[in-house]
């Protein structure tokens, strides 16, 4: 997704950036982001009765079919051929192999270019158009990181000056805590935590910084997106966070509180960096990557269902091997008593296959012997929106929160819906609403029927 910064000397702090299906980007005034009133215009309706019966039609047209489960024979022989290689196992260039797009785009979707072009040796009979690319991608993954430590350690001394305490969540937290270079952690942006209390403090020194608020999707709730432009073309990233996860139902497993009782510094990164502590970073990581599994992950504009990234099972690899025996147990403790033991053990598991990583087999046992079908395990890896839903909305603590959540949920912003269908903006908002909840029952039926 690409972005640019504010033009035509349109003040940042009126305008929210918005990325558009065409690629372009549009300016939204923050006052057309107001949930306010649904704006109904009913004398008008009359005429767009006939749109309003072709809506089935619409919907039905733009219900998302997309490849699920494990990837082909393949890919996954390609996946096995890139873990090999990080193992060191030194596996020749199979014999037959031309599809080098293909490897390519398997490379991407892992996020290994860096750490593999920082092994040439076990690259040496690769195809040289492969090794310039991974080398090329390497070069820009050192290039981003070095501008975006930068700009995140300089929002990082703010809040310090202003004592508002932060911890940097998974990639970033993953880069400067166990990885030797940071750049090998590649990712788009960083996700940052602060107390809600501290929300208005801390977007103050967001604004201060240089930093603009995006117009963010509908179906946040709990985070927002700031952004950065460099001035010579890149754009950098902050996923502001006043809880760890945006679902209420997540919520009960990764506790805010935990978050800010113990830390880990990242001095790499500035004094004031700090993280969560690793076994907390590692059950968050396992969470994210049973959503993304069953939700999917986007690789540039591709959006990939199924199967595993190698830079996960890396992550894990490093993070346990920093492991104590105090938060082995303490894993398996969280992983059983908050129902998302098979959630853990899978993350263990998928490193174990791709790099040998062991884990002590008392707690391997300890969380095979929990319950493995729970109802957040079910939530992460389902693919039904009313499900995430009904399974949040319970969630949500007390009637007014429940209220709050069921209507944003279902009455999305004005600008949102012109987002999502810029070619209808000629429709009257009751309408762009009523074909958003008819697409997603539909969505929902159909996943159920599959």
């Amino acid at each position: 997704m690409k972005w640019r910064a504010c033009a035509n000397g349109t003040s940042p702090s009126a305008m929210a950036c918005s990325p558009w299906p065409d690629g372009a980007v549009r300016y939204v005034p923050w006052s057309d982001m107001s949930p306010g009133p649904l704006e109904p215009n009913w004398h008008t309706l009359g005429s767009f009765l006939p749109m309003a019966l072709a809506v089935g039609q619409v919907c039905a047209r733009r219900l998302l079919v997309e490849a699920s489960g494990n990837p082909d024979p393949a890919t996954r022989a390609v996946d096995a051929f890139l873990a090999a290689t990080l193992r060191g196992e030194g596996q020749a260039w199979p014999e037959g192999w031309s599809d080098i797009a293909s490897l390519w785009q398997r490379i991407e979707f892992h996020g290994i270019a860096l750490i593999l072009a920082e092994i040439p040796d076990r690259l040496a009979d690769w195809p040289q158009i492969l090794r310039e690319a991974i080398r090329s991608e390497a070069q820009s993954q050192v290039f981003w990181e070095e501008s975006h430590m930068r700009v995140v350690a300089n929002v990082l001394d703010g809040l310090a000056a202003h004592a508002i305490p932060a911890r940097l969540m998974k990639g970033t937290a993953l880069a400067y805590c166990v990885y030797d270079n940071p750049a090998k952690r590649r990712r788009g942006d960083t996700d940052l935590l602060v107390e809600a209390a501290s929300l208005a403090a801390t977007r103050g020194v967001l604004r201060d910084a240089g930093w603009t608020r995006r117009l963010d999707p509908h179906g946040l709730f709990f985070q927002e997106t700031w952004l950065f432009a460099t001035g010579f073309g890149m754009i950098h990233a902050i996923d502001l966070h006043w809880q760890p996860n945006d679902s209420p139902a997540l919520q009960q497993v990764l506790r805010i509180a935990e978050y800010f009782s113990h830390s880990v510094p990242l001095t790499r990164l500035s004094a004031a960096a700090r993280a969560p502590t690793h076994v907390l970073t590692f059950i968050q990581g396992a969470m994210n990557q049973a959503w993304h599994r069953a939700k999917g992950y986007f690789v540039g504009e591709e959006r990939v269902i199924g199967g595993h990234r190698l830079i996960w099972s890396l992550d894990n690899h490093l993070l346990t091997r920093q492991f104590s025996e105090a938060e082995w147990a303490k894993l398996a403790t969280i992983g059983t008593s908050r129902e998302i033991a098979g959630i853990v053990l899978a993350a263990l598991e998928a490193a174990e296959r791709d790099l040998g990583t062991r884990a002590p087999r008392e707690v391997l046992a300890a969380l095979r012997a929990a319950p493995q079908d729970t109802a957040l395990t079910r939530y992460l890896t389902q693919r039904s929106q009313l499900g995430e839903f009904l399974t949040d909305l319970r969630a949500s603590e007390g009637l007014r929160a429940k209220a709050h959540f069921a209507l944003a949920n279902a009455f999305p912003a004005r600008g949102h819906l012109y987002w999502k269908y810029p070619q209808a903006t000629a429709w009257p908002v009751p309408l762009l609403h009523l074909r958003r909840l008819l697409e997603i029952a539909l969505r929902s039926i159909g996943l159920r029927a599959s």
